[in-house]
């Protein structure tokens, strides 16, 4: 997830489902899946609920992160891996993570860092919650913010629809890249 998620939701990311936890422990891994936060100028809150002692976080810089806000965050019990000059390099990041054995990635974050990681051609799948309200108006969050797609667009193909409550989840592969034609 981007910074940006951390520090307008504070959100935990943990297992909440007792028996998923059990499963994972059971089957030789943590009882939560690792949470990674990319975050250029490491702008995590050390109070931050992702930063507690339930499941691996690590948090993405770049170069230009200050370093006492590394030692403050390793000392919060961040893991800060460093991929990137200005801003994180997605692509540097994941094979970091790759190397560590995080080798597989659900981000549930905002509309900048899904928009960059499909700029960056690391997204596999895309899942997407349609639920019953309506949000809208010039500064409602999107699937994917940042300078935006206009010439060239991610290919999704549809694989799967199941509907949960009052709304659906769609499940997408992507593929090529197209143009416009």
């Amino acid at each position: 997830m981007g910074v940006g998620t951390v520090l307008a939701d504070d959100p935990h990311l943990t297992l909440s489902d007792e028996d998923r936890r059990v499963e994972r422990l059971r089957n030789g891994r943590s009882g939560n899946p690792a949470r990674v936060i990319a975050d250029s100028s490491g702008r995590t809150p050390a109070d931050a609920r992702i930063l507690d002692d339930e499941a691996r976080t690590v948090v993405l810089t770049a170069e230009t992160a200050p370093d006492d806000r590394h030692h403050t965050l390793e000392a919060a019990g961040a893991d800060v891996l460093v991929a990137g000059s200005d801003r994180v390099d997605l692509a540097s990041a994941i094979d970091q993570l790759d190397t560590q054995g995080l080798d597989r990635l659900m981000v549930e974050g905002g509309g900048e860092i899904i928009f960059s990681l499909f700029e960056a051609g690391l997204v596999d799948e895309l899942t997407v919650y349609v639920g019953s309200l309506v949000v809208g108006g010039d500064s409602a969050p999107t699937l994917a913010d940042g300078t935006g797609f206009t010439e060239e667009f991610p290919h999704l193909e549809l694989t799967d629809v199941d509907r949960v409550d009052d709304g659906v989840l769609l499940s997408y592969t992507v593929g090529e890249t197209v143009g416009r034609e």
